[in-house]
């Protein structure tokens, strides 16, 4: 079972009527995926995949898969949300961007 959490600032997750859809801070979707806009609105990405990887990366903390966002696309930055148990699978974060909505 996959459980999310996220941090302080960033909204609960929440999954929809149809218990397909997870969210942070946003809604209106209908398929497998992870609804980041709400997210991503509060830095200054312009919505280029080529620099995505300056605003959110990844990291593990025993076998949880960690995100994290970079507000400026710089250096600093904080955990917004734990994806508990799927850390250490091979492709976990690759998997998530294919389903994630930016």
């Amino acid at each position: 079972m996959l459980r999310i959490t996220s941090a302080a600032g960033f909204g609960s997750p929440f999954r929809d009527s149809s218990q397909n859809y997870f969210g942070l801070g946003g809604s209106g979707l209908s398929s497998d995926s992870f609804d980041l806009r709400a997210v991503m609105a509060t830095t200054n990405w312009d919505g280029s995949s080529t620099t995505l990887g300056n605003y959110l990366t990844q990291g593990t903390a025993g076998t949880d898969l960690q995100l994290s966002l970079h507000p400026t696309g710089g250096s600093s930055a904080s955990v917004f949300a734990t994806l508990t148990g799927v850390g250490q699978q091979a492709g976990a974060f690759a998997n998530f961007e294919q389903h994630a909505i930016f």
